[in-house]
């Protein structure tokens, strides 16, 4: 990075210019992390116009093999930023993302409570009711004619995007965490009316969602991983260090292989567990490949 801040004009190509490379993900070929990168800007820029100034052209300077040496010493390792504040960066300087999406990570704990991905919403009869998830975009509060607040935001998801209209019965109960950003479920009725929107009835952060509206969450493990006993013994451990009273009941899904189908096994109530991002995260590390996903089920036993 000192290298290019070298070469380029740096009355031209200011540190909001390269700050804004770095947040795109347009120097990630430098093999350093945004967050590392972003930390040695300051620094390769004074370095930049330490070598403009000696030389009188930065753009023609080519640097000698011993400050070269000295550049490599700017960037220090340094652990990534998390996912979500990388897209934020993105969406930030682009207008869009571009690594991935925010609503990626629920994907799959999703699948057992909403009926549409947004992208789906307009083959859907106006009059249905469904029930769709997505990150709100923009939020517009206003004053019905009682005098009650109400609010128009859009939500969206991996696969588009819906108005939603909130009246005061619902919105009282929302106003607090219906903020740009956040994740939430929205249940109502489709209406046509300039356009598609959703008539809402309820709406619930999603993590609430996941707990109000499900009981059960669901593994499918790999036949790969099962044919290690200690595998099994290490999901089995971690199962247990998640639990909690009233936590959700866990069903494993097991590959029997060949073509075979699976086994579902639900385990008993003193293994019901915790379900966040931890749990989440902790299941998809240990168990490369598996499904996770959280449903409303008949509960055995």
């Amino acid at each position: 990075m000192t290298d290019f801040c070298c070469r380029v004009d740096l009355r031209l190509v200011n540190r909001k210019c390269i700050e804004s490379l770095i947040k795109a993900g347009a120097m990630d070929c430098l093999g350093y992390t945004r967050s590392a990168l972003l930390d040695a800007l300051d620094t390769a820029i004074e370095y930049g116009h330490r070598r403009s100034s000696e030389s009188k052209v930065a753009v023609a300077s080519l640097l000698p093999e011993e400050d070269m040496e000295r550049f490599n010493d700017v960037v220090r390792e340094k652990e990534e930023f998390e996912q979500g504040e990388m897209l934020r960066y993105e969406k930030e300087v682009l207008g869009f993302y571009f690594s991935g999406h925010p609503m990626a990570q629920y994907k799959e704990r999703l699948r057992g409570i909403i009926t549409c991905q947004l992208g789906e919403i307009e083959s859907i009869p106006a009059g249905s009711n469904v029930v769709v998830a997505g990150q709100i975009i923009i939020k517009r509060q206003i004053t019905d004619k009682k005098g009650r607040e109400m609010a128009f935001f859009t939500i969206e998801d991996e696969t588009g995007y819906v108005e939603c209209v909130s009246f005061a019965s619902s919105y009282e109960k929302a106003e607090f965490f219906l903020t740009k950003g956040t994740v939430v479920v929205v249940s109502g009725r489709l209406e046509m009316n300039n356009g598609l929107k959703i008539l809402v009835n309820e709406i619930i952060p999603v993590e609430e969602a996941e707990r109000s509206m499900t009981n059960t969450l669901n593994i499918r493990v790999p036949r790969s991983f099962m044919e290690s006993d200690e595998n099994m013994e290490s999901l089995y451990q971690f199962i247990l260090s998640r639990t909690t009273t009233g936590g959700m009941i866990v069903r494993l899904y097991l590959e029997r292989g060949s073509g075979d189908g699976e086994v579902v096994m639900q385990l008993p109530r003193s293994c019901s567990i915790i379900v966040d991002e931890e749990t989440i995260g902790g299941l998809k590390k240990l168990v490369s490949g598996c499904e996770v996903w959280a449903s409303r089920e008949r509960i055995n036993g």
